[in-house]
C-alpha cells in the first residue's frame, strides 16, 4: 500500500511538471484585426493574372480571383507560377488533394484535445474570397482569413443594457444600419415578463437574474437577415473576442466555437530574384487553437511525371529525384535543414541522415528552373517531398516552417494512460523568407543553381572570395591540396583497480608518436600535410569541458605538445585541435569540474534534461547506453569564452577543429530562457567567430553558416543519404565552395567502398582523401565505447594513403584554386566534371568499359581532357 501511495505521488508531479509546459503557449496572439491601417488597399478584378509589380528583370503577376500569383521573366518571356496552371486536369487528385493543388500554404494546428489537424487556404479563404490584397513598395501582400463560410456571426446572441446603448448602437451612425440593428434585437424588461419567461431567459443568460433590462437577439432572424447584420458588426471593428466578452458578462458560460486563422503571405521583386515573406506576426488563430507549422508554396514550380525535370534536394552532397523515376514513394518525406534538433526528444531513427547543410530547393521543368534560399527562419525549417502518382500528377518540394515545437508525453497514472501535448512556450517572433532565382536555357541546371548559390553567398559575405582566398593562403591558414588526416590521441575505459572501476586514459597516439608519422610522411615526399588531433587533451575523447588548453598527460603533457607543435610550425603542417563545447558524456560527471545538469544541461519541451540519443543501427531503437548531455547555449559560450583566453596564453596553437559547432544545431526549451534553433544558430556563429578571430578554424560537415568562419570542411558529404527514391548523388556542395574552401571526405579507411571506388569519387567530387588513424595500442579498445577505432593502426593503411593520395594530387592539385563550374551525369555512374579553366575529368564508376563524347573509358576509371 505504502508503495503505491508513493508512486501516486511520483506521477502527481510528473503531471504537475509537464503541465506547465502544456496548453496554448502564454505569447500565442488571438487578436484577428491585423494592424493595416498604414497599409495600402489594391483593388484587382477579374479571374485571370493581372501585373501588380515590375522591375527591369520580372514582372510580378497576381489572379484576383484566387490569388494565385507568377512572375514573368521580361527577356525571355517564360513563367513560373505559385501553383500548376492544368491543376484542374489532375486525374489523380480529389478533395484536399486538390484543394491543396489551388492553395498556397498549408498550415497544421492543434486544439485543446491534442488533435493534429491540416487546412488549406484554397478551402477556408480563396473559396470563401476571404483575402484581401496590398500595395507594398515592390510587391503586394496578401491577407488570408480561413475559416468556414457560415459558421461565424459576429452578433452577441444577448447584451446588457449598457453594453447595447452605450458600446454597440454608437458604432453604427447610419439610419439604416440602427434600423436593422433594432429589428435584430428585442428590449426585454425583466419585470415585465411572465415568470415561465423570465425562467427561460435565465437558463440562458443567469447573470440577467440581476438586471432590469437586457437585450436579446430575436428568434425570428433569417439566415441572410443573421448574416448581413454579422457583417455590419464586422465592419463597424467588433471582433469574436468583443462578442464572447458581452456574451460572458450574460453569463453564458459557453460561447459559440469558431474555427478561424489569419496569415499573410507577401510577394516582393527584388532585382532578378521574388521574394516570398510570412511574417509570425500575422499568424493567429481562434482561443483553444495553435498553429504549429505552416507549408507555403507547395507546388510552386511543380511538374509532371511526363515533363523533362527532375527535383534537387540538398541532402549532403545533394541528391536528384528525376520526373521520371518511377521508384516506389509511399508518403510524403520531410527532412530538416541543418539536420535534427536533438533537443526535440526523438525515440527512434531508422534511417541514418546526412544532414541538409546548405538551405536551398531547386526543381527543374523542361529547360527552365528556379532554386529556392531559405534566408530568414532557415533553422526552423524542414523540405516536403512529394512524387507524382501518389496523391496527384506532380513532383514537388514545399517548405514547412516550424512555429511553435511540441512533444506528445504519455502520463500513466495508477489505472490508466493519459497522453498530453506539450508546447515549447516562446515561437520565433521572425518572418520565415524565401528568396528564388529563375534559370533559362544551358544554366537551367543544378550546376547553374550552384554557381548563383555561390555567387550569392559571396555578395551577402557569407563565403569567401578569390581575392580573399588568397590573402589567407599567404598567412598561411589554407593549404592547397594538402595530406590529410585526423589522429586519435586517446580515449577513456573502464578499468578495475582493487576490485572497482575507474576511468582509465589509454594513449594510442602521444605527441612525440605524431610527429614520428609527419616525419614518415616527408620521407615519402608528402611535403603538404594537414593533420586533426582529436582526443588531445586530458580525458581523450570523452574529456569534459574543454574550457583551458589543457594537454593529456598520457600524451605527453604541456612538453611533448610544445615539441609537436614547434617542429609543425617549422615545416608549415597545418594542425587542428579538436573542441567539444557542445556535448558531454552524462556518464563522465565530476564534481570537480564546472558543468552542472540543472544548471548548464539544454532542456526537452518537457522540462527534462535533454539528451543526445545514440541509435542501434539494427532496430532503430534508442541505444541506452550511451547518451550525451546537450550543453546549454550560455554555458557552450562560458565554455568557448574561457577556451579563447586560454589560447592566448599558448600561442603556439593557430588552428581548432570544431567537433560539432556548425553541424549540430539544438534547441533549449528550458523556461526562463528558451533558445529555438535561429537563436542557438546566432550563439554558435558568436562561438565560431571568436575562435576564427584567434585562430584558423575546421568544423565537421559545416552547415551553411559556419562558412565565413572555417579555413577547411573536414567530413566534407561525398554522397547524399540515398535514400531508395533519389535517382542519383550531385556533389552540388562541392559546386559552391571548391577553390574558395578546401574540404575533405570522411575517413577512407572507415568506409565500405573499394580504394579505387574512393579515389573516383574524389576526382568526382574535388575532394581531398582522408583518413583516420591511431599509432598503436588499438588492441586495449576491445569491448569498449571505442570498437569503431579498433582497426586505425596508421601502419595498416600508409603505402595505401600515399598512393592514394599521390594520384589524386596529380589530378586535383592544379585544380585546388579552380572554381568547379559543371557536373553532368552522362549514363548511369558515368559523370563529367569541368572547371572554370576547361579542365574537365570523366569518371566511370561501372564494372565495364563505356564510350562517351568519342572517347573509351575502362571499367572504374577516369580521364582528364586539358
Amino acid at each position: 500500500m505504502h508503495k503505491r501511495i508513493t508512486t501516486f505521488l511520483l506521477v502527481i508531479m510528473l503531471v504537475l511538471s509537464v503541465l506547465t509546459a502544456c496548453g496554448i503557449p502564454n505569447d500565442y496572439n488571438h487578436d484577428r484585426n491585423l494592424d493595416r491601417s498604414s497599409a495600402t488597399p489594391l483593388t484587382l478584378e477579374g479571374n485571370d493574372f493581372v501585373k501588380v509589380a515590375e522591375n527591369d528583370n520580372l514582372e510580378l503577376l497576381l489572379n484576383p480571383d484566387n490569388s494565385e500569383a507568377a512572375v514573368k521573366d521580361k527577356k525571355t518571356g517564360r513563367m513560373w507560377y505559385t501553383n500548376p496552371p492544368a491543376k484542374s486536369g489532375d486525374a489523380i487528385a480529389t478533395g484536399v488533394n486538390s484543394s491543396e493543388l489551388a492553395s498556397q500554404f498549408i498550415i497544421q494546428y492543434a486544439d485543446k484535445a491534442n488533435h493534429i489537424s491540416t487546412a488549406n487556404n484554397y478551402e477556408l479563404s480563396v473559396a470563401n474570397k476571404q483575402f484581401k490584397f496590398y500595395q507594398t513598395d515592390h510587391g503586394v501582400k496578401v491577407d488570408y482569413l480561413l475559416q468556414p463560410k457560415g459558421e461565424v456571426t459576429y452578433m452577441p446572441r444577448a447584451v446588457t443594457k449598457d453594453d447595447y446603448e452605450k458600446i454597440i448602437l454608437p458604432k453604427f451612425p447610419k439610419a439604416r444600419d440602427k434600423n436593422s440593428l433594432k429589428n435584430a434585437y428585442n428590449k426585454v424588461v425583466m419585470a415585465k415578463e411572465s415568470a415561465k419567461r423570465r425562467e427561460d431567459i435565465i437558463a440562458q443568460y443567469p447573470l440577467a437574474a440581476n438586471m432590469d433590462e437586457i437585450y436579446m437577439m430575436f428568434g425570428s432572424v433569417s439566415n441572410t437577415g443573421l448574416t448581413r447584420i454579422s457583417k455590419l458588426f464586422e465592419e463597424a471593428g467588433f471582433t469574436l473576442e468583443d462578442k464572447q466578452a458581452f456574451e460572458t458578462k450574460m453569463g453564458m458560460v459557453e460561447t459559440e466555437a469558431v474555427k478561424w486563422f489569419t496569415i499573410s503571405v507577401e510577394y516582393s521583386l527584388d532585382k532578378d530574384n521574388l521574394v516570398v515573406s510570412v511574417p509570425t506576426s500575422d499568424i493567429r488563430s481562434s482561443k483553444e487553437l495553435i498553429v504549429t507549422g505552416i507549408t507555403f508554396l507547395p507546388f510552386f514550380g511543380a511538374g509532371q511525371a511526363k515533363e523533362e525535370g527532375y527535383l534537387f534536394i540538398p541532402d549532403g552532397s545533394g541528391a536528384i529525384v528525376d520526373f521520371k523515376d518511377n521508384k516506389p514513394f509511399k508518403s510524403e518525406f520531410n527532412m530538416k535543414y541543418y539536420g535534427n534538433d536533438n533537443a526535440l526528444d526523438i525515440s527512434s531513427q531508422t534511417v541514418t541522415m546526412q544532414n541538409m547543410h546548405l538551405p536551398v530547393l531547386g526543381i527543374k521543368t523542361g529547360d527552365q528552373s528556379y532554386l529556392g534560399i531559405l534566408e530568414d527562419g532557415a533553422a526552423l525549417a524542414s523540405l516536403q517531398i512529394n512524387k507524382a502518382g501518389r496523391i496527384n500528377e506532380y513532383n514537388s518540394l514545399g517548405l514547412l516552417y516550424s512555429i511553435h515545437e511540441n512533444n506528445t508525453v504519455g502520463l500513466q497514472s495508477l489505472s490508466s494512460i493519459a497522453e498530453v501535448r506539450v508546447y515549447q512556450k516562446t515561437a520565433y517572433k521572425g518572418t520565415y523568407k524565401v528568396r528564388y532565382a529563375f534559370f533559362v536555357g544551358d544554366n537551367a541546371n543544378y550546376s547553374g543553381m550552384a554557381s548563383y548559390y555561390r555567387n550569392y553567398l559571396q555578395q551577402s559575405g557569407k563565403l569567401n572570395k578569390p581575392n580573399e582566398v588568397n590573402e589567407l593562403k599567404k598567412k598561411k591558414e589554407l593549404h592547397t591540396y594538402p595530406f590529410y588526416f585526423n589522429l586519435v590521441g586517446s580515449v577513456n575505459k573502464k578499468a578495475s583497480f582493487l576490485g572497482f572501476p575507474r576511468d582509465t586514459e589509454i594513449g594510442l597516439t602521444t605527441f612525440d608518436q605524431a610527429g614520428d608519422i609527419l616525419r614518415q610522411l616527408a620521407e615519402k615526399g608528402v611535403k603538404d600535410r594537414v593533420v586533426k588531433y582529436t582526443g588531445w587533451m586530458e580525458g581523450g575523447i570523452s574529456n569534459t569541458d574543454p574550457d583551458y588548453v589543457n594537454p593529456s598527460s598520457t600524451l605527453g603533457g604541456k612538453k611533448g605538445l610544445n615539441r609537436f607543435l614547434t617542429t609543425t610550425a617549422e615545416q608549415n603542417i597545418g594542425v587542428y585541435f579538436d573542441w567539444n563545447g557542445s556535448y558531454r558524456n552524462t556518464i563522465r560527471n565530476s564534481w570537480f569540474d564546472s558543468f552542472r545538469e540543472s544548471r548548464d544541461a539544454a532542456q526537452f519541451i518537457t522540462q527534462k534534461t535533454a539528451y543526445k540519443r545514440s541509435f542501434s543501427i539494427s532496430t532503430g531503437n534508442v541505444n541506452r547506453k550511451e547518451a550525451w548531455y546537450i550543453y546549454n547555449p550560455e554555458y557552450k559560450k562560458k565554455l568557448s569564452d574561457q577556451f579563447n583566453a586560454s589560447l592566448q596564453k599558448n600561442n603556439k596553437i593557430n588552428g581548432i577543429a570544431l567537433e560539432y559547432e556548425g553541424l549540430d544545431l539544438n534547441s533549449d526549451f528550458v523556461d526562463e530562457n528558451q533558445y529555438d534553433r535561429t537563436m542557438s544558430q546566432q550563439n554558435d556563429e558568436a562561438v565560431m567567430r571568436e575562435f576564427a578571430d584567434n585562430v584558423a578554424l575546421m568544423a565537421s560537415g559545416t552547415n551553411s553558416y559556419a562558412l565565413p568562419y572555417v579555413s577547411f570542411i573536414d567530413r566534407m558529404p561525398s554522397t547524399s543519404s540515398m535514400l531508395d527514391f533519389y535517382t542519383y548523388d550531385v556533389p552540388f556542395y562541392q559546386l559552391v565552395v571548391h577553390g574558395l574552401i578546401p574540404y575533405a571526405t570522411a575517413p577512407i579507411n572507415q568506409t565500405q567502398a573499394t580504394p579505387q571506388v574512393e579515389l573516383l569519387k574524389l576526382l568526382e567530387t574535388g575532394s581531398i582523401p582522408s583518413w583516420m588513424w591511431v599509432y598503436g595500442g588499438s588492441e586495449e579498445l576491445k569491448d569498449s565505447n571505442f570498437n569503431y577505432l579498433y582497426s586505425l593502426d596508421y601502419q595498416i593503411w600508409f603505402d595505401e594513403a600515399v598512393r592514394i593520395y599521390n594520384e589524386a594530387r596529380g589530378v586535383l592539385e592544379p585544380l585546388a584554386d579552380v572554381q568547379m563550374v559543371n557536373h553532368e551525369r552522362l549514363l548511369d555512374d558515368v559523370y563529367k566534371v569541368t572547371y572554370a579553366n576547361n579542365t574537365s575529368i570523366y569518371i566511370n564508376y561501372r564494372p565495364s568499359e563505356v564510350t562517351v563524347d568519342s572517347m573509351n573509358l575502362a571499367a572504374q576509371s577516369y580521364k582528364v581532357i586539358h
